[in-house]
């Protein structure tokens, strides 16, 4: 059997046409790809040859980012500059407030505290002044005498003793209006010696004996209290004359009560370590204050008042001689 001859296919043209054309197409596809990236294609044959490479259009693409790097760290630097100096312009202003402030508080301080200071100077003048005007009215001496008491003392000539002496006396006084100003009635005075005649209007006034005695306790605690250096004298009431005195005016006193009142007083006295001045026995006789040192039987006349005085003088005599020793 005869051996059939192989057959040759033979490509058209058409068809080597239009593959060569896709061929073309796909070539110039990849070349288009390749110029718009960034990445370096290096052949294999040429993987030795970098060195040589052309690679100016990357570093055109990195210093362009660089560039924008700048701008960005230039625009975040400039908006921070402007932060801080607005931060300066806030705390600049918060300072400035401050001491305004500041300033308006210590204006109102100064001013409330000169106007405190004006009214101590106010206060401390007043009180300066007041002091003067006692001063003018104290004497302040080695021998300083206070008499203090009612008519009796009143009435009694002190001048002719030719001594320093301060009087304090009304018609009407009592024990417990001196315990009402024991700084105006004796102790701004600063007495040496203290002569204290009081009690009787306390009597004719109704009040007891304990009260008396008691308030005249009183004036003497304060004045050693206040004033320990001075040498306090207490009088005994003085007698009356009941033949004499008006009955219907003082019908409510009696010579008996009044010798039970300066019994407690002496007792007073004698606690207190105080002297004692018993003129009740001094103008009296029998219990009656004498007819001849009274015309009413209460009040002392001109020969009562002398021998009142005498007595006085002896007092004064005394201590002017203690003093001088």
């Amino acid at each position: 059997m005869p051996r059939k001859s192989k057959s040759v296919y033979t490509t058209p043209d058409r068809v080597i046409k239009d593959t060569q054309k896709k061929t073309k197409k796909k070539s110039n596809t990849s070349f288009n790809d390749l110029e718009s990236t960034t990445r370096i294609r290096i052949d294999t044959d040429r993987i030795n040859d970098v060195d040589s490479l052309d690679t100016s259009f990357l570093e055109g693409r990195i210093a362009k980012k660089t560039n924008n790097n700048k701008k960005v760290k230039e625009k975040l630097l400039t908006e921070r500059n402007q932060s801080i100096y607005q931060l300066g312009v806030i705390k600049k202003v918060l300072y400035t407030l401050s001491f305004f402030c500041l300033g308006i508080f210590l204006m109102i301080f100064l001013f409330n505290s000169n106007l405190l200071s004006s009214k101590s100077k106010k206060v401390e003048k007043e009180e300066i002044e007041e002091k003067n005007e006692i001063n003018k009215k104290m004497i302040i001496l080695d021998q300083n005498y206070l008499f203090i008491g009612d008519q009796y003392t009143e009435e009694i000539d002190l001048d002719s003793l030719s001594i320093s002496h301060v009087k304090v006396a009304s018609n009407n006084f009592t024990i417990s209006d001196v315990l009402e100003e024991m700084r105006e009635k004796i102790y701004n005075y600063n007495p040496s010696v203290i002569l204290f005649e009081l009690g009787m209007n306390d009597y004719i006034q109704g009040k007891s004996k304990e009260e008396i005695v008691s308030n005249m306790e009183k004036v003497i605690l304060g004045i050693k209290e206040n004033r320990p250096y001075s040498k306090i004298y207490i009088e005994s009431l003085y007698p009356i004359n009941e033949d004499l005195i008006d009955k219907e005016k003082y019908s409510e006193i009696s010579s008996q009560e009044i010798e039970d009142i300066n019994r407690e007083i002496k007792k007073l006295c004698a606690n207190e370590d105080v002297q004692y001045l018993d003129i009740y026995q001094l103008l009296s006789y029998d219990g009656q204050l004498r007819k001849k040192y009274s015309e009413d039987g209460i009040s002392l006349n001109e020969d009562g008042y002398s021998t009142l005085q005498n007595k006085i003088k002896e007092v004064v005599d005394e201590n002017e001689k203690n003093n001088k020793e």
